[in-house]
């Protein structure tokens, strides 16, 4: 239980880290976009914010199946 508890909190803490790179990429974009443009970086943009998406779909997955393993574990204790 406690070792299911620490594995949580270690994705818990993952998936923010995630969605600040997400967050962080859209305002970098937002803030930059005549730069990209300019330099007809839309696909590689797009591209870059396709993979941190997956990356937080994925953090977020691992975090909901630690929580499910969590909840059956703290009803037979």
């Amino acid at each position: 239980s406690t070792h299911i508890r620490k594995r949580i909190k270690q994705f818990a803490r993952a998936s923010t880290a995630a969605a600040g790179d997400i967050m962080s990429f859209y305002t970098e974009t937002s803030g930059g976009i005549q730069v990209v443009y300019g330099f007809n970086q839309q696909s590689a943009r797009l591209k870059k914010f396709r993979q941190a998406q997956q990356a937080l779909f994925g953090q977020t997955m691992r975090h909901i199946k630690a929580q499910g393993w969590l909840t059956p574990s703290m009803h037979t204790c």
